[in-house]
């Protein structure tokens, strides 16, 4: 009995002690920043329908999201329609389920050239982007620089992640160093396209956060200025965005030796409630890892079933289940309710969420109505098979 007993308490100590490990190392997964070329692109480019990446671009990324910085020369497009892109955001997507459906994002609406770039850790800073660059550190920047003129501030922007960071961090820094005072308009813009997809973006008008999302391809974002509202102006490709500040103040006037910074925080998840749960995260709000199982009435597995998650009867987004019919959805503590939808056809409404005050969650969501069969169609004209679609209307 003891001979038995000693091997497995020392087994499950190894175990114990690789589960720490791991655990530890997922913790402390440092922030790397790396230069593209041949060499390390399957390791570093991100994936996704609308990635723009190339060889000279930067890759910034933690162990939750990866953003590219296209490189500052003049004739950077990112393709025949999304052009000028010089220092700008080109890809933004969570790590977890990587599915870039970012264009660009524009700081300052394209009216500064970025021309210059550097890059900074905790311990190194202003590095030249030259070669091969590539860093590890608790935390990294990539600056690019718009010198200034006459007409315009020079203009420097940061993009910062930090190691346990949900968000990537816009900075824009504008100095006027000399001659008469210089107006500067708080705005950016973006690209995403929607127009041939299943996306949605915020209505327009002034909020706290912009958001849009893709169901389809399972990609969302959200775009929040501490310190200001957001006013959003959008069609389906072209989001405009204004920063007002707590007067209600688009423009600020900087006089000879005054600069003005504008922060900006991006989160990126498979739906719209991943990134609320980012913001939440970032502002040190519990934020609980609820795990959904959807079953048919015989208790199959529904792959792919979509979600409509609300909250006092406000849609906050539509996750979708897995291949095993199971959605992993981050959820502050509170009530909700689930609509069911397969095939466009609502199986299950007003399915009753109560999400505890605890570490995580698990719950099973029957579908009792729901039994799915399989149709088998055959398409024919005498004895020969018709290749051709066929549109089911239910």
């Amino acid at each position: 009995m003891h001979k038995q007993f000693v091997p497995l308490a020392a087994l499950c100590c190894v175990f114990g002690f690789a589960y720490w490990a791991v655990s530890q190392d997922e913790q402390n997964t440092p922030v790397e920043v790396a230069i593209l070329t041949e060499q390390n692109w399957d390791e570093f480019a991100p994936s996704g329908k609308e990635v723009d990446a190339i060889y000279g671009d930067i890759v910034l990324r933690n162990q939750y999201v990866t953003a590219v910085i296209a490189q500052p020369i003049g004739t950077r497009n990112a393709n025949m329609t999304v052009r000028d892109v010089a220092g700008c955001l080109i890809d933004f997507t969570d790590r977890s389920n990587q599915s870039d459906q970012l264009s660009c994002f524009y700081p300052g609406q394209r009216a500064y050239p970025f021309r210059e770039w550097t890059v900074s850790t905790k311990n190194e800073k202003g590095l030249a982007v030259v070669g091969d660059l590539k860093r590890q550190s608790g935390e990294c920047v990539v600056t690019v620089r718009s010198e200034g003129n006459a007409e315009r501030p020079t203009v420097e922007v940061e993009y910062r992640l930090g190691v346990h960071s949900r968000v990537l961090q816009v900075t824009t820094r504008y100095s006027h160093h000399s001659g008469p005072p210089q107006t500067v308009t708080l705005n950016d813009d973006l690209r995403a396209d929607g127009g041939k997809e299943d996306m949605q973006k915020a209505p327009n008008g002034t909020s706290d956060t912009f958001w849009f999302e893709d169901h389809f391809w399972q990609q969302a974002y959200g775009i929040r200025a501490p310190g200001h509202q957001v006013q959003s102006n959008s069609d389906s490709r072209r989001t405009g965005l204004v920063y007002l500040n707590s007067k209600q103040q688009d423009i600020v006037t900087l006089k000879s030796g005054q600069s003005y910074e504008l922060v900006r925080e991006f989160a990126c998840g498979p739906s719209r409630i991943d990134v609320a749960a980012a913001f939440a995260r970032e502002d040190g709000q519990q934020i609980v890892p609820t795990e959904l199982s959807i079953w048919d009435a015989a208790r199959r597995e529904v792959p792919n079933a979509s979600l409509e998650i609300r909250q006092d009867g406000k849609l906050i987004g539509r996750p979708r289940a897995n291949g095993r019919g199971d959605a992993n959805i981050p959820l502050a503590p509170g009530a909700y309710t689930v609509n069911v939808v397969v095939n466009g056809q609502t199986v299950r409404e007003g399915y009753e969420l109560h999400v505890a005050d605890a570490q995580e969650q698990r719950e099973t969501v029957l579908l009792p109505d729901y039994h799915p069969g399989v149709l088998m169609v055959g398409v024919t004209e005498g004895d020969r098979d018709i290749p051709c679609k066929v549109e089911i209307i239910g």
